[in-house]
Parts: C-alpha cells; structure tokens; sequence
C-alpha cells in the first residue's frame, strides 16, 4: 500500500491453514491475507495444494478443507461467514498442482473444432 493509502487500510488479519504431512506440517495448505482499504474488503488466499496426476479428489478436498478453516476477522460477528460472501474482492493464487487429462494436441483440436461450430455473426 502507498503510504498516502495507510491511514485508510484497517482491519487487516491473516490466517494459516497447515495441511501438509499429518495436517500440520505447512508444506501444504494456505495463507489468507485479509484488510479492509477505503470501503473495500479484500481477501487473499495464496495455497499449495498436493501434486499428483491421480489426485485430483485430494486437490478438491485440500482447497475445500482451507476454505473451511478461513476465518474472516474483518466483521465484529460471531458467527462463521463465508469470506466471499463477506469480502468485496477476494483472490485464489498459488500452486493449485492441477493436471491436465488430455494431451496438449487433444486440447486444441477439441478447441479448434469448437469454434468451428459457432456461427459467424455477419
């Protein structure tokens, strides 16, 4: 944040969600990085999900499990809200490890061939 900016950026909170080796180690998981700046709320999840062709399943429950443990501070409430719900920008980075189930030729012609099927708008 500019300097000019920094009386205008409150609430800030952050958040680490270990879910490496037994849960705990923090080789995997996330970093939530939430502030307020003006009138907007941003929300910041930088993760590391597992790797593998085969894990796709794993990668779903890692970044579902990390979305469940994100605690958004920036409200005085009690209960749990959902930090998109409650966040005016909200940003997912990081090394999502996803895979691709075809070949990169696949991809393309399947992409080539889809448009293809689009009708011209002359």
């Amino acid at each position: 944040v500019r300097r000019s900016e920094i009386p205008f950026l409150h609430s800030r909170s952050q958040n680490i969600i270990a879910l490496g080796f037994a849960g705990y180690v923090g080789n995997k998981g996330g970093l939530n990085i939430q502030f307020s700046l003006h009138d907007y709320t941003f929300s910041f999840i930088n993760c590391h999900l597992t790797h593998g062709a085969m894990s796709e399943q794993d990668r779903l429950d890692m970044m579902a499990e990390i979305l469940k443990k994100v605690h958004p501070k920036i409200t005085k409430s009690t209960h749990r809200t959902e930090t998109d719900s409650l966040c005016d920008f909200n940003f997912i980075i990081g090394d999502m490890n996803s895979r691709f189930s075809r070949t990169y030729l696949e991809h393309i012609n399947e992409v080539h061939l889809s448009a293809q099927m689009i009708p011209d708008c002359d």
